[in-house]
């Protein structure tokens, strides 16, 4: 049993995208992030750095970084065709835009809804805003422009990098401009939400279900 520390309009929605697609038998743990209950000294032993999501694998141990999780859970159901083959090339792009989108894209978003973290006392909030939108900006036209002509981040075909995509992309703080701009973004997101699976876990999420 695997058990997915989760709160909803978080990158649990991406892990638990994973876990229902291979098929895994798996329990939701609430973390109400509001209540901040992700700062409190139970979770904090389970991950120290107070995010959501944590996955627990069965074998007990835990797993943080939700694109290092996709990467995992790929590895433990090959049959579910989560990620192109390992060894192949297609798998080596896989790789490239996951970590791309999480240490970019992902890193923009946060310092963009969460700008005040950022800004430290008395920094200027709107500054870091608005620096954080151009990045997330930027790197959003460097991976449409890559998808040129296809609704697939890899060539290959669906994988769980368009569901990494289109959870970022759905967060996008103007997604009428966003998906105005990039026709693949636009696309990758409709078909990704589309799959009964995937639609059925983004109804948890309110933001990301939202067309």
């Amino acid at each position: 049993m695997y058990r997915l520390y989760w709160s909803r309009n978080t990158g649990a929605f991406a892990v638990e995208a994973a876990l229902a697609l291979a098929g895994a038998e798996y329990e939701l743990v609430p973390v109400d992030t509001r209540a901040g209950a992700h700062r409190q000294d139970d979770y904090l032993k389970i991950n120290p750095r107070m995010q959501v999501p944590t996955l627990r694998l069965p074998d007990d141990t835990v797993m943080t970084e939700s694109a290092a999780i996709l990467m995992h859970l790929s590895d433990l159901f090959p049959e579910a065709g989560l990620l192109p083959a390992v060894g192949t090339a297609e798998r080596a792009q896989a790789y490239r835009w996951l970590v791309f989108m999480a240490a970019n894209v992902y890193e923009a978003d946060l310092r963009y809804f969460y700008a005040e973290r950022y800004a430290g006392e008395g920094g200027n909030i709107r500054a870091v805003r608005e620096a954080a939108l151009g990045h997330l900006d930027h790197n959003l036209g460097i991976l449409a422009a890559y998808m040129a002509g296809r609704d697939t981040v890899l060539a290959s075909g669906w994988s769980l990098c368009d569901v990494y995509l289109t959870m970022l992309c759905q967060w996008h703080p103007d997604k009428q401009r966003l998906y105005g701009d990039h026709a693949a973004l636009k696309a990758c997101t409709v078909r990704t939400l589309a799959q009964p699976t995937i639609a059925q876990v983004a109804a948890q999420h309110p933001e990301l279900a939202a067309q």
